[in-house]
């Protein structure tokens, strides 16, 4: 069955947060899902089959300075029965797009944007499509980063408009 890859919704806000618990540690309240969604409508994703959302990518903008200018991916997860399918990385390609699609759109005063992730350095699978698939660089270690004190990397990705 082919998996659709389409804008984040408010309706599809419990599934995400449902797959979230499932699948990750990582654990966020509704109101950040809705905020985030709020603020920025075209840059999350969820990834469909079946009528069912088996994955999803949110994104939102932060500012460094005065102005916008990192994107920050605060969650990416695919449910554990749907990995390996390339759905983690449509869901990431729809997003660069997106990003790329913002600045073009509403910041053209701006040059590039930088995406930024962190993943645990545990995360090997991550760090490879990160890394590999899209050209993240690894550009810092924070230590005790997470919940369980486990050591994320940032990973940056420079982005031009479209």
């Amino acid at each position: 069955m082919m998996v659709e890859i389409r804008k984040m919704n408010y309706s599809d806000l419990e599934s995400v947060q449902e797959i979230n618990t499932k699948n990750l540690p990582e654990n966020y309240k509704m109101k950040l899902y809705y905020y985030i969604l709020t603020l920025y409508p075209d840059l999350s994703f969820v990834a469909v089959e079946n009528g069912l959302i088996v994955g999803y990518i949110l994104i939102k903008l932060e500012k460094e300075d005065l102005d916008i200018n990192l994107a920050y991916i605060t969650s990416l997860c695919v449910d554990f029965e749907y990995r390996n399918r390339g759905i983690g990385k449509r869901l990431i390609e729809n997003g660069i797009k997106a990003v790329k699609n913002y600045l073009k759109e509403n910041m053209s005063h701006i040059n590039s944007i930088n995406l930024i992730l962190n993943v645990r350095v545990s995360n090997n699978l991550a760090i490879n499509l990160y890394c590999n698939k899209f050209g993240f660089k690894n550009t810092d270690l924070i230590e005790k980063y997470y919940h369980n004190k486990e050591d994320a990397y940032r990973m940056v990705l420079t982005i031009l408009p479209s």
